[in-house]
């Protein structure tokens, strides 16, 4: 059932306050996970001159390994003829879909290192100018703490919603929304920050130039509806959507999907969308 312009709103902050609470609590667990990674365990922890401190870089070795082993040749597929009999050219478009493969391979990369070192990562499916037809979607590695899942359905295909918070700079977001009324803030460290909300007040910025202003953009994906909105706690004061339209990435029988797909290596056995 189709939602009005207030109950779309309230939907859409409870997801993202909900989102932000859970990685608050998170991010203490993940900056030591971070740490491990680039072989800076010790540079937060309390503990007593008198220790011999011994670090290993046992966790990066382990990762690296792990993504060596997963690339050690581009990501490619094979692709045989449909066997519904409906046509089409395998050999062409095993063609295209490994160029695809091959050109992303470095978001792949990024997605599955973000993956193995935190709970999880996802990847996006986005539109870019480009006067090649085959390059003009390209996708990108988004980490954990940016991407808004249902972590109460059972698995990705079941979620109601999907979504990304992110910031934008005031040229890009006047280019994609027009000439809307923002107001800027700063740019938010997840690690620096411990992925707490901003405080939205009005500030001077003046002396900056757009490319250095940023608002904080809520992409949403509502399956249920097949509705995509953007909102803003920078837009209105977040009582107004800056822009929402039906789901432009459909499936063959025209079902809408989302272009944010999550990258799990580990997930929690009672709670699958949730990576350990």
């Amino acid at each position: 059932m189709a939602r009005n312009n207030d109950e779309t709103q309230k939907f859409i902050r409870i997801i993202w306050q909900d989102h932000k609470d859970y990685w608050k609590t998170k991010a203490g667990e993940l900056k030591k996970y971070k740490n491990a990674y680039e072989s800076k365990f010790w540079r937060e922890q309390q503990y007593d001159e008198s220790m011999i401190r011994i670090e290993t870089s046992d966790c990066y070795n382990y990762v690296e390994s792990f993504i060596s082993s997963l690339f050690s040749k581009s990501p490619s597929v094979v692709i045989g003829p449909d066997l519904a009999a409906t046509g089409g050219d395998p050999k062409l478009a095993q063609a295209a879909a490994n160029r695809f493969l091959y050109n992303q391979r470095e978001q792949l990369e990024i997605a599955s290192r973000l993956a193995l070192i935190y709970q999880y990562s996802a990847l996006k499916l986005s539109p870019v100018p480009s006067d090649e037809m085959l390059d003009k979607v390209t996708i990108r590695a988004i980490p954990c703490w940016e991407v808004m899942l249902d972590r109460d359905a059972t698995g990705a295909e079941d979620q109601r919603f999907i979504g990304h918070t992110y910031y934008l700079n005031m040229v890009e977001a006047k280019r994609k929304f027009g000439q809307k009324k923002f107001v800027a803030v700063p740019k938010e460290n997840y690690f620096d920050e411990g992925g707490g909300p901003v405080s939205y007040t009005k500030q001077d910025y003046t002396d900056l130039p757009d490319d250095y202003l940023y608002i904080e953009i809520v992409e949403l994906y509502d399956l249920l509806n097949d509705e995509v909105y953007y909102w803003s706690p920078s837009y209105k004061n977040g009582d107004g959507i800056i822009l929402k339209s039906e789901i432009p990435v459909r499936t063959y029988n025209d079902n809408p999907m989302s272009p944010i797909v999550p990258l799990f290596y580990s997930r929690s056995p009672s709670k699958p969308m949730e990576g350990l």
